[in-house]
C-alpha cells in the first residue's frame, strides 16, 4: 500500500493531513492487485490554512514564536513558557508530537468536559500541537516511527543493535532503566514528517523564531539540521544531548560531541 501525507491549499481553505486508503476500502495506489491493506490510514484535517489563520482569534498578532519537537507530556512549552506566551502582544507556540495519544490528550489538556466549541489543532489560546515527526525529510513524506515500551524514548531511529550489550560498558553506563524499558520496540507506526524548513520558512512565512525546543530521541542533529537556509530565523536552541562516553542507544544517534560539532 502506497500512503502520503501532504499539506495543501484545500477549496475551503483549509490544512489536511491526507493519506491514501488501501485495498479494504476500495482505494489502491500504486500496489495493483493487492488484496488486504498493510496499514489503515485516515485523511483528517489537522490546522488552519493559511497558518496565520491558527491565531487570528488573538487581540494582535504574536510577536515572537516557539516551536517544540517531540513533546510527549511532559515539561511541555505551553505550561513552561506561560508567562513569556502572554507578555506584549505575546507568543505563540507550534508543537509536534506524532504518537496519536499524547497528539490527543495536547489537544484535551486544557478542555471542559462538556460540548464547547474549541479551535482546530489548539492546545491552548496561544498554541497548536500537530500529529508530524519532524527530520530532515522530503516534502509530503511519511517515516517509521519506532515507539518504545516507555514511549517518551520513542524516535525515528531504531535502537542500536549494540546497545543491550554495551549499555554498562561504556565509559559512562547508562541507567538500567532504558535497557530494560526504552530498549523494547513494541510498534513500528507510520507517521507523516515534515522539516523545520518547511515549518519556518512557509508554514510561518519566515518569521523570527525566539526558540526551537528538540527532545527527539537520537534524532536532534537531524531536526536542528532540518531549518537549512531557516536556522538564521532562530534565536535559540534547545536540545536534548547524550554523553559522550555513554553507548549509543540510537542508531546514528549523535551524542554530546557530534551535535556541538554541528
Amino acid at each position: 500500500i502506497f500512503a502520503q501525507a501532504r499539506s495543501r491549499v484545500a477549496p475551503s481553505g483549509t490544512m489536511l493531513l491526507s493519506s491514501y486508503f488501501g485495498a479494504a476500502l476500495g482505494l489502491v495506489h500504486g500496489v495493483a492487485g493487492l488484496a488486504d491493506p498493510v496499514e489503515l490510514f485516515a485523511p483528517f484535517q489537522v490546522a488552519q490554512w493559511p497558518f496565520e489563520v491558527n491565531w487570528a482569534h488573538l487581540p494582535s498578532p504574536p510577536d515572537h514564536f516557539f516551536i517544540e519537537v517531540g513533546a510527549n507530556n511532559y515539561n511541555v512549552d505551553i505550561q513552561d513558557l506561560a508567562a513569556v506566551l502572554a507578555d506584549g502582544p505575546g507568543g505563540f507556540v507550534v508543537t509536534f508530537e506524532p504518537l496519536a495519544d499524547k497528539y490527543g490528550a495536547f489537544l484535551a489538556r486544557f478542555r471542559e468536559p462538556k460540548r464547547t466549541f474549541y479551535r482546530l489543532g489548539s492546545e491552548h489560546e496561544r498554541g497548536i500541537v500537530l500529529p508530524f515527526a519532524v527530520e530532515r525529510c522530503k516534502l509530503r513524506s511519511l517515516v517509521t516511527f519506532h515507539v518504545s515500551e516507555f514511549d517518551g524514548c520513542s524516535s525515528v531511529r531504531e535502537i542500536d543493535a549494540d546497545f543491550q550489550a554495551s549499555w554498562n560498558t561504556a565509559e559512562v553506563a547508562w541507567p538500567d532503566f532504558h535497557p530494560n524499558h526504552c530498549a523494547n520496540t513494541m510498534e513500528r507506526r507510520t507517521v507523516p514528517c515534515v522539516s523545520l524548513e518547511e515549518v519556518v520558512g512557509k508554514w510561518l512565512g519566515g518569521r523570527e523564531i525566539a526558540r526551537v525546543k528538540i527532545d527527539a530521541q537520537g534524532a536532534d542533529l537531524e531536526v536542528f539540521r532540518s531549518l537549512g537556509p531557516q536556522v538564521g530565523r532562530v534565536f535559540m536552541v534547545q536540545v536534548e544531548v547524550f554523553h559522550s562516553g555513554s553507548a549509543v542507544l540510537y542508531k546514528g544517534g549523535a551524542r554530546c560531541r557530534e551535535i556541538v560539532a554541528g
